[in-house]
């Protein structure tokens, strides 16, 4: 997905990367197709809607490469009705994992990021078309694609 397209592209321009993904085989497959590129590569299995791990994952990240030079925070998921659920009939638990994915987990790994950056250091977060426009029967993945743009406006 985009991860891996972005973490190559950094990689061939000479960055050292630190990915993440909740699922491990997917992890194990992307990191030595960045790898390939001659980059240094650090894999973690990470549950970025969980502060701990997030925070544990960055700070390895700075043991093993130093300061942060650039981050993309990509993770992002659909919700489970996408495009089939109205307002009146969304799911809470839907919605909290949506909204804890999408759009907190950004949070979590901005707040971990900058706390390590350097003075120069800059963060793309990922969102979607969905955060410029409303997408009917789908409120759960707007409202947290909009949220991403803000808390990104909010933090520039």
């Amino acid at each position: 997905g985009m991860g891996l397209a972005t973490g190559k592209i950094l990689a061939e321009r000479g960055a050292k990367v630190s990915m993440s993904d909740i699922v491990e085989g997917t992890l194990m497959k992307a990191a030595p197709e960045i790898g390939a590129t001659g980059a240094q590569v650090l894999a973690h299995v990470v549950d970025v809607s969980k502060s701990e791990q997030v925070d544990d994952w960055i700070n390895k990240t700075v043991e093993k490469f130093g300061k942060i030079y650039c981050a993309a925070n990509l993770a992002g998921v659909l919700s489970r009705g996408y495009n089939t659920v109205t307002v009146e009939n969304q799911d809470n638990a839907d919605w909290d994992r949506t909204i804890a994915i999408n759009l907190t987990s950004l949070m979590y790994c901005m707040r971990a990021e900058v706390k390590n950056m350097n003075d120069y250091g800059s963060i793309v977060n990922g969102s979607s078309i969905a955060g410029l426009m409303g997408i009917p029967e789908n409120a759960s993945h707007g409202a947290s694609k909009y949220g991403v743009i803000g808390l990104t406006k909010c933090a520039a």
